[in-house]
C-alpha cells in the first residue's frame, strides 16, 4: 500500500476540497495517483510552531502547498484530482486542463473560472485559486464537494432503493427542485445562463446542500455569441447523454428544442427553464420523458417534437404518484415553444411554491378535488370549531334525508 500523505511530507497537487481537515481524516484516504498526476511547485507560505528550549518558536515550513491524494474523475479534455492544501490546511478539488494545444478549450477554461468567480452564491462551487502546473496546464482550485449527483440518486431511486426513498420522497425531491432553481435565479439575474443543465452536473450534499456544478458551456447572453469563447470542448457524439459542442452546446436528452438548432442567439434563460423542467420531471417520476430513444437522432427529434407524458400517469412501484398540480407546474416548463414556458428561473420557482402551496389553477376534476380538499383543511386549521360544526351540519342533514327517504320508501 502507497504510503499516507501527512502535513510534513508532501508531493503535490490540485482538486477541491472542503470538510474535515483532519491529520486522522487525511489518513483515510488512500493515494491513488494516475500517471499523470497534477503537479506545481508552489511552496507553503504560512509557518508553524516549534518547541525550542521550552519556548515556542515560529518557524517557516518548507513543503509543497499542494499533495495529490486521489483523481476524482477525468474527461476527454480535463482532469479532477483530490489535492491536500498543506497552508490551509484542508482538501480542495483541482481541475486541470490536459493541453493548452486547442484554443477552444483553453477558452471555456478560462470561461469557467471567470464564471466561478463571478458567481458568488451558496449552490455555486467556489473557486480558491487558478494557476499554471509544471507541465504549462491551467489548473483551477476549487472547493471539493462531498455528495452525491443527482443522476446517481435517480439511479438508486429507480432501483427501489431503500434508504434512498426514505431520505429523498417527493417533498424532499421538490426542496433540491427549488433550490436548483434559486442558484439559476442567482445567476439569471446576472445574465449568465448554464446551457448544460442535467443530474450529473447538480449535487446534493450529506446535508441537503445542493450545488449547481460544470459551467464551462455558461454564458452571459449579452456578450458577443459569435466569439471564439463560445466554442466548447468536443463531447462523444455517438452519446445521447455526453456533452456536445461547436455549433451545438449542451448535452441532447437535456436539451431544449431551441438548443438543437444551433442558434446560439436563442439560447438564453428560457432554454435553461427547460432544460431544469426535464432534470425534474425525470427526478419526481423517476423516468426520462425520451427514455426509449436508441440514438441520437432520434432524441434531437425527440427534444423538438414529442411531448412528454403527463408526470402525473408515470407510475412507479417504489413511489406513490407526482401530485397533479406538481405535474402541469412541469408540463408548462417543458413547453417546446420558449414563449409558453415560464421566461425565467423566478417564474418557475414561484409557481412550484404556489403549487406546492395549494394555490394551483383548477384544470381537471382531479386538480379540483386537491384544491377543495386543500382549501377545506386550511378552513379547518384557521376556523377548527367552525369547520366541526359545518361537518356536523352536513353528516346531519345527509342522515335526515336518508332517513326521509327510508321512511317515504318504507310507508
Amino acid at each position: 500500500m502507497a504510503k499516507r500523505p501527512t502535513m510534513q511530507d508532501a508531493p503535490i497537487s490540485a482538486v477541491a476540497a472542503v470538510a474535515g481537515t483532519r491529520d486522522t481524516e487525511m489518513s483515510e484516504r488512500k493515494e491513488t495517483r494516475g500517471s499523470h498526476p497534477f503537479r506545481a511547485t508552489v511552496s507553503t507560505v504560512l509557518p508553524h510552531a516549534e518547541l525550542r528550549d521550552d519556548s515556542v518558536v515560529v518557524v517557516d515550513r518548507e513543503a509543497d502547498r499542494f499533495e495529490t491524494v486521489s483523481p476524482l474523475g477525468e474527461g476527454s479534455v480535463g482532469r479532477v484530482e483530490l489535492v491536500r492544501d498543506n497552508d490551509i490546511e484542508r482538501f480542495v478539488a483541482v481541475k486541470q486542463l490536459k493541453s493548452a494545444d486547442e484554443p477552444q478549450h483553453v477558452l471555456r477554461f478560462v470561461r469557467e473560472a471567470r464564471c466561478l468567480g463571478q458567481l458568488e452564491h451558496p449552490g455555486i462551487v467556489p473557486v480558491h485559486d487558478v494557476g499554471r502546473s509544471d507541465d504549462g496546464s491551467y489548473y483551477i482550485v476549487m472547493k471539493h464537494l462531498e455528495g452525491q449527483s443527482l443522476d446517481t440518486l435517480i439511479l438508486k431511486l429507480r432501483a427501489g432503493d431503500p434508504d434512498s426513498h426514505e431520505r429523498f420522497p417527493i417533498y424532499e425531491r421538490l426542496r433540491i427542485c427549488e433550490a436548483v432553481l434559486r442558484v439559476m435565479e442567482y445567476a439569471h439575474a446576472r445574465g449568465i445562463v448554464h446551457r448544460d443543465l442535467k443530474p450529473g452536473n447538480i449535487m446534493v450534499g450529506e446535508h441537503g446542500e445542493v450545488t449547481v456544478v460544470d459551467w464551462g458551456l455558461a454564458k452571459n447572453v449579452d456578450e458577443d455569441t459569435g466569439s471564439a469563447a463560445a466554442f466548447a470542448e468536443n463531447g462523444d457524439e455517438g452519446d445521447p447523454f455526453g456533452t456536445r459542442s461547436d455549433t451545438l452546446l449542451g448535452t441532447p436528452l437535456y436539451m431544449s428544442p431551441e438548443q438543437t438548432q444551433s442558434d446560439a442567439e436563442a439560447v438564453g434563460r428560457s432554454s435553461d427553464v427547460y432544460s431544469m423542467a426535464v432534470v425534474f420531471y425525470e427526478l419526481l417520476t423517476l423516468e426520462h420523458y425520451l427514455a426509449d430513444a436508441e440514438d441520437l437522432a432520434t432524441v434531437m427529434a425527440g427534444v423538438r417534437e414529442r411531448d412528454a407524458q403527463l408526470a402525473y400517469w408515470v407510475t412507479s412501484p417504489h413511489q406513490p404518484r407526482v401530485p397533479i398540480e406538481i405535474a402541469y407546474w412541469l408540463q408548462i416548463a417543458m413547453k417546446k415553444n420558449p414563449r409558453d414556458r415560464f421566461h425565467s428561473a423566478e417564474e418557475m420557482r414561484r409557481e412550484l411554491q404556489r403549487a406546492a402551496g395549494g394555490q394551483f389553477d383548477v384544470v381537471c376534476p382531479t386538480t379540483f378535488s386537491r384544491r377543495a380538499f386543500r382549501l377545506g383543511m386550511d378552513s379547518a386549521n384557521r376556523r377548527p370549531v367552525l369547520s366541526l360544526l359545518a361537518v356536523l351540519g352536513f353528516v346531519a342533514l345527509a342522515g335526515y334525508g336518508a332517513w326521509r327517504m327510508f321512511t317515504d320508501f318504507s310507508g
